[in-house]
């Protein structure tokens, strides 16, 4: 009476590869980076309009005034996209762009380095596949030898791999990701339910 089994419920086939393919998903357009709109958002003036315009100047200075000899005087270059012509704020952007490279450049190639390269689709060289890279390594077994110049001993594998599992990634942890040994509680996994204890491994 009582008690519990001890049995551990996973979720269906369908629901964990569904989940699995959501999280490759949000990797893949996590690399994308921001995509910025390129055409126009300020309608231009219509030749009717310009015509009125320059006309009225023209009548201006018939009488002495001081009037500009074109009403666009003054006016950035206009684009036309899908038959609508006005200006666009892309040219702005692009500007913006080469003063960080400029003034900032090793901010510039930091923001740059965790998404693809927009032009031949390069894969980043940071951020979430590079991470999954250094996780798959620090997860290989043990071939001996110290780890980064980081005073921790090697996990050596036992007959607890679960045990094993926790000083690999409190070793990562500390050699990779550069967190101070005194700070990092070390992270449990229970090999009989095949779960992590305290909220899992990071």
């Amino acid at each position: 009476m009582g008690g519990s089994s001890g049995e551990t419920k996973r979720p269906p086939q369908f629901v964990e590869d569904a989940q699995r393919d959501a999280i490759n998903i949000g990797r893949g357009a996590s690399m994308l980076g921001y995509v910025p709109y390129q055409g126009p958002t300020v309608a231009a003036l219509s030749p009717m309009q310009l015509a009125a315009m320059n006309a009225a100047s023209s009548d201006a200075r018939a009488f002495g005034y001081d009037a500009p000899m074109d009403a666009r005087s003054g006016m950035p270059e206009t684009m036309t996209m899908g038959g609508v012509t006005g200006y666009s704020p892309y040219p702005i952007y692009l500007e913006a762009i080469e003063r960080l490279k400029e003034t900032a450049p090793a901010q510039y190639d930091f923001i740059r380095s965790h998404y693809i390269d927009p032009v031949t689709g390069a894969k980043p060289t940071r951020g979430i596949l590079n991470f999954d890279n250094q996780v798959q390594q620090a997860l290989q077994p043990p071939s001996g030898g110290g780890g980064g110049g980081v005073d921790l001993p090697p996990p050596q594998p036992s007959g607890d791999l679960g045990q094993w599992l926790s000083d690999k990634l409190r070793r990562f942890k500390t050699v990779n990701l550069g967190m101070p040994t005194d700070v990092l509680p070390p992270s449990e996994f229970d090999a009989k339910k095949g779960s992590w204890k305290k909220g899992g491994p990071f």
